[in-house]
Parts: C-alpha cells; sequence; structure tokens
C-alpha cells in the first residue's frame, strides 16, 4: 500500500473517532442541561419559577415554549388549558398530585398546574412535567386571570 492510501485511512479513522466523541459530549451536556432546566410562569404579573422533571414528555412540552394561554379552573385544585397538540406519552402517569405539580393530562391533551389539594385521584392519569416553587399559589385561586404565560427562564 502506498503511504497516501494509509495517510488517507488514518485520518479517516480520526474523523470518525471525531465524529463519535462529539455525540457523546453532546449528549452528556444535554442531560447535564436538562437537570436544571428552569420555567417561568406568569399570571397576573406574577411569577413563579418551576423546575423541569426530565423525562420524555416535558422534553416534548419544552419545545413549544414559549406559551400563553387562558387557563379555566377545575374543582378548585386546578387549572388547565388545551394544547395545541398532543405530547409524547412515553413517560410513566401517575393518578395523584401535589400541589405546585405543572402537568400534562394526555386524554384531552391538556396542561395543569394545581393548587390546592383535595385527596382525589386523576382519573386516566397525569404526567409530571414540573415543580412550581414556592408555597403561596393563591394568585391561581382566582378566576378571569387572562392568559397565563410559561416560557423558559
Amino acid at each position: 500500500m502506498s503511504k497516501k492510501l494509509i495517510r488517507t485511512g488514518i485520518i479517516i479513522s480520526l474523523l470518525i473517532l471525531s465524529a463519535i466523541t462529539l455525540t457523546c459530549l453532546s449528549a452528556a451536556e444535554y442531560n447535564s442541561q436538562n437537570d436544571n432546566i428552569t420555567l417561568k410562569i406568569t399570571v397576573n404579573g406574577t411569577q413563579f419559577n418551576a423546575t423541569l422533571i426530565d423525562n420524555p414528555t416535558s422534553r416534548d412540552f419544552i419545545t413549544m415554549l414559549p406559551l400563553s394561554i387562558e387557563f379555566k379552573d377545575l374543582y378548585h385544585r386546578e387549572k388547565y388549558a388545551p394544547l395545541s397538540r398532543s405530547l409524547n406519552e412515553d413517560t410513566p402517569k401517575i393518578n395523584n398530585y401535589e400541589v405546585g405539580l405543572l402537568a400534562y393530562y394526555p386524554p384531552s391533551h391538556d396542561v395543569v398546574i394545581y393548587y390546592a389539594q383535595d385527596n382525589e385521584q386523576i382519573p386516566g392519569g397525569i404526567i409530571e412535567l414540573a415543580r412550581i416553587e414556592g408555597d403561596n399559589l393563591d394568585v391561581f385561586k382566582g378566576d378571569n386571570l387572562g392568559n397565563i404565560t410559561i416560557e423558559l427562564s
């Protein structure tokens, strides 16, 4: 074999190894960045931070941000709003919730903010998206809140 052919083979091998290394680094960087993704939720001028719960559904949800949509009240415990499309559902569902949970309700493609607890189970289950920081979520109790904005922080 000629030296030129051997050099070409070595260069191609190095390029392939570099590409593999960059792909692995990008995946690792993505995973470490996802550990700290924060959302900003604004309602009637009051801002809340929410920490993303890393799962396929929440990763799909953040591709839709920013959102500014009108939420309606349900059972004096939650605000819900329809999304323009369904989200990836490859995430286990839960049937209970905690105050401060931002969730996805797959049967009707709604995003939900839980602001009060009544210990009821959620039929059909919900998928956790994020946890809202702070314990004073009383601002969500009102009617006619206008649009609630959810965006990356």
